[in-house]
């Protein structure tokens, strides 16, 4: 199985992961709910 190209955040938890891990650019949608703004930069 072949990690997901495309990831969708349900969570500002998982937003916040995603970037710090440098895969950011894999995000395309963020739920509501997540309140947080990324990090800038």
């Amino acid at each position: 199985m072949f990690p997901p190209s495309r990831i969708v955040c349900l969570t500002e938890e998982t937003v916040e992961t995603l970037y710090l891990l440098g895969e950011d650019a894999r995000i395309v949608g963020v739920s509501g709910y997540a309140v947080r703004s990324p990090p800038a930069g």
